[in-house]
């Protein structure tokens, strides 16, 4: 259940709303715009092309579907199995996958699919493209991610972490290390909004995640090197077949698992 908040706070926009946008019926085909490598949001003061029924794009933007996947969670006699994918355009270098034997709980799996996403933003941010960077859009069919960073963490916040019945949040960790990564960009000038998509529009994202945890041979580690403050670090993905549940890994923290290798690896 979400959390009550009783006092009166400014709450920053961070939900990219299609249907607020658009005064007309617009076709959610044609919000993103493909452009090979990155895919862009549309412009939301044009109407579709008379010819071809496309917007143009507004090429300052970034959209990165990303997707969580469980496999037999809840199921008696059963090991979990997550895994997550993210999707940046169909040329792109970025997109990856990657199965995570620690999160044991879809939930986990999604909101560690979002924080790669947020990485991913900022490994583009860092590149020399002919527009900066402004907005990221993270779309997501999970509604515990983009409804936990675009209301529910606002309120979790005001009433000290606490939900609405006086429970500690579950996942804070996750969430914080989400809104830490968000600030980030945020410092940088990207404005980061949160896209609920319905599952069939998160498609590329859905594929990428299944297709880890289909794959028989598991890769020992995945990278993503990004940059924070000048230094470069890179982003470790471990899989050890899930020889470590997910209440080690916490223990351990899961930040350490990631952040544990420094410049000289090479990306994906």
């Amino acid at each position: 259940m979400a959390p009550k908040l009783s006092t009166s706070t400014p709450r920053p926009d961070r939900l990219f709303d299609s249907k607020k946008l658009w005064e007309f019926d617009i076709d959610l085909s044609v919000v993103e715009v493909d452009h090979g490598d990155v895919i862009h949001v549309a412009c939301d003061r044009s109407l579709p092309c008379s010819q071809c029924g496309r917007l143009p794009a507004h090429s300052n933007t970034l959209i990165i579907a990303v997707d969580g996947a469980c496999r037999s969670n809840g199921r008696k006699n059963a090991t979990p199995q997550s895994a997550l994918g993210i999707f940046v355009g169909h040329s792109s270098p970025h997109n990856f996958h990657q199965k995570l034997p620690w999160a044991l709980t879809n939930q986990v799996a999604e909101l560690m699919a979002g924080w790669a996403g947020l990485m991913v933003a900022s490994k583009v941010l860092m590149e020399d493209r002919e527009d900066k960077l402004d907005t990221v859009i993270i779309k997501s069919d999970s509604e515990y991610l983009v409804k936990g960073m675009t209301d529910w963490i606002l309120k979790w916040q005001v009433n000290g972490w606490k939900t609405a019945t006086g429970k500690d949040v579950v996942n804070r960790d996750l969430f914080e290390d989400l809104l830490s990564k968000m600030k980030i960009l945020e410092s940088e000038g990207v404005k980061v909004l949160f896209w609920h998509a319905r599952r069939e529009f998160n498609g590329e994202a859905d594929r990428l995640a299944n297709l880890a945890l289909d794959e028989k041979r598991e890769k020992l580690l995945r990278v993503l090197e990004y940059d924070e403050d000048g230094v470069s670090i890179c982003l470790l993905l471990m899989v050890l077949g899930g020889v470590l549940g997910d209440s080690t890994a916490r223990l351990i923290g899961w930040r350490t698992w990631l952040l544990m290798v420094r410049e000289g690896v090479t990306l994906y």
